[in-house]
Formats: structure tokens, sequence, C-alpha cells
């Protein structure tokens, strides 16, 4: 939050050159692709973490027992007792990137440089941080605008949404939607 003074001009400006650098940024599948590699490398280094992988034990257990036609008493009470180990594993172990409440791709960016194996990530799949943020958000514009108009063509886009943009997400939505399924929800 800006404080009251110089400052106060300064973030509206920003973020005129922040939604300025996100229309104008041109979406190629080479690009998309390297967001997915950098997902799925994130994911395997998240997998990786022992509090993850005692989670995965747990949620096994919790499926198998789920799976159970008629559990004992004992077993329903192990369930309940697994839910609340899981929820409370899961809180501990959060430490992904957390974008909520940025609002400048610097501040996206400094956020994803914040969780080093995501970080890493992204570099390794040849993107900055900032243009992975840019890159999602121009991706993210481009696929609501393209599912809003799906249904009527003849409409002319949203205001701001590039026209290149919205038609790259068109011509490749299956690959997009494929990507998207290999990279997990």
């Amino acid at each position: 939050c800006a404080a009251a003074g110089p400052g106060v001009a300064a973030a509206p400006a920003q973020a005129d050159r922040d939604l300025q650098e996100v229309q104008g940024y041109r979406l190629s599948i080479n690009v998309v692709r390297k967001m997915s590699a950098a997902y799925k490398a994130a994911a395997a280094e998240e997998a990786k973490d022992p509090r993850r992988q005692q989670i995965a034990k747990k949620k096994a257990e919790l499926a198998a027992l789920e799976g159970k036609e008629e559990p004992t008493q004992a077993e329903q009470e192990r369930m309940a007792a697994l839910a609340d180990e899981i929820e409370r594993l899961e809180e501990a172990a959060e430490s992904g990137v957390t974008l909520e409440g940025a609002t400048t791709l610097t501040e996206m960016a400094r956020r994803m440089d914040a969780v080093p194996a995501f970080a890493a990530a992204v570099r390794g799949a040849g993107l900055t941080t900032r243009e992975f943020a840019t890159a999602q958000l121009a991706l993210l514009q481009a696929g609501i605008a393209h599912a809003l108009l799906k249904g009527t063509p003849e409409k002319p886009p949203p205001p701001g949404v590039s026209k290149e943009n919205l038609e790259f997400v068109r011509l490749h939505e299956q690959e997009i939607e494929a990507l998207r399924a290999a990279t997990g929800p």
C-alpha cells in the first residue's frame, strides 16, 4: 500500500505500465511449453520434500481406509485422525508461491524469487520470473476472453485484450489444455 504523498501517483502509473506490458506481450507455444516445464519441475522438486512425502503416505492410508466397504469403528476413528493430520501437515508444509495481493509484475516476480525451488524451475525452463508472471497473465487474459467469445465469435474482443494472443489461444487451445492437464489442477 502506498502512503499519502508522492508515492500515491506512482502506484497507478506502475499498474498502467504493467497492464501495457501484459497486453503487449505476445504468447508463443514455446513460452507456454516453458511455463508447463517450470510447473512440472517445481512439482517434482516439491515431491522430494520429506513433509510432502509424509503427507502422500497419510493420504494413501486414508484412501485405502475410505475404500473399505464397511470400516470398523477403529478405522473410522483412524480416518478422522488422518484427515486432521493431513490438514495440519499441509498447512505446515505450505511453502509455495503466493501471489495473492501482489499488485505489480515486479512484486509477483519477487514472490516467485522468494521460493528458490520455484524460481530455479522457472529459470531452468528458460524464463525469468518476470517473464513468467507476464506470460501467465497474458495467457489468463486471452484464455478468459476466448472462453467468453467461444459461443459468440462475432462479438469483438474485450477492450485491452491482445487480438494476437486471443487468436493464439484459439489456434492452440487443445495443446494449452493438454499442457495444463499434464501439470495438475
